[in-house]
């Protein structure tokens, strides 16, 4: 996952909450200037939520949301020769 920002900042964090109700705080890895990066694994099915939250210069703390949905899929169900 990586989140691109028109700021420069110290730090940015994701908090993935599961359809589950489980979350986790994780910090994201600095790719440059403005791209952070963090690999993120959902082993659940469902609709799940992420918030990717950074402080500006000025110190206000800016988050965004996205939502990712998890289907269950079996090795029958692919067809390799096509993803590549």
């Amino acid at each position: 996952m990586t989140a691109t920002l028109n700021f420069e900042t110290d730090s940015v964090s994701i908090t993935p909450y599961l359809a589950s109700g489980k979350s986790d705080t994780l910090s994201m890895s600095r790719k440059n200037s403005t791209e952070w990066e963090e690999k993120v694994i959902f082993n659940e099915t469902g609709t799940h939520k992420i918030v990717a939250t950074a402080a500006a210069p000025d110190g206000s703390v800016l988050d965004d949301t996205i939502e990712i949905k998890v289907i269950p899929i079996s090795f029958g169900d692919i067809n390799f020769d096509q993803l590549f």
